[in-house]
């Protein structure tokens, strides 16, 4: 009973492929990785950052470098999800990686990412911020905030 118990403890939860592969947008990732819904449900954003976020003027563009495997991505990237549509976010690429942190193109290394998840905001094809493995003070929106403040109208 002991193992057979081990053994469901290992099987992965939420994604139907544990080790997801590819290059994918935001919705054609979510129809192949469904993560739990509880953790992004459970997260509670400080809205007076992400009001602040939605006076961007200016939209950017997203890379997002994940592993379906990585506790970090599994945590973090659900909950960017809950807040993503109040962001002044146009397009998102989603690069997920297994194991071996490679893939099919090079984008890891091209983009020199080393941790996961790893957030890549662009605008007009240059890298303006980075958010990588957990965000400052643990604190998602404010990380986002530090990133696209620039831009934001001042309160």
């Amino acid at each position: 009973m002991k193992y057979i118990l081990l053994l469901l403890a290992l099987i992965p939860l939420g994604c139907k492929n544990y080790y997801l592969r590819g290059y994918y947008s935001k919705e054609e990732f979510i129809q192949q990785c469904r993560w739990k819904k509880p953790v992004a449900e459970k997260y509670k954003p400080e809205q007076a950052y992400i009001d602040s976020l939605k006076t961007v003027k200016d939209s950017v563009d997203l890379k997002l470098f994940l592993g379906t495997w990585c506790s970090d991505s599994r945590k973090w990237v659900a909950r960017f999800w809950k807040i993503q549509p109040q962001l002044p976010i146009r397009k998102i690429e989603v690069i997920s990686v297994d194991t071996t942190k490679n893939d099919e193109r090079g984008q890891m290394k091209i983009w020199k990412v080393d941790s996961l998840p790893t957030f890549i905001f662009l605008r007009n094809d240059k890298e303006i911020g980075r958010l990588v493995e957990k965000p400052y003070k643990k604190k998602l929106e404010r990380h986002l905030w530090r990133i696209l403040k620039p831009q934001a109208v001042k309160r």
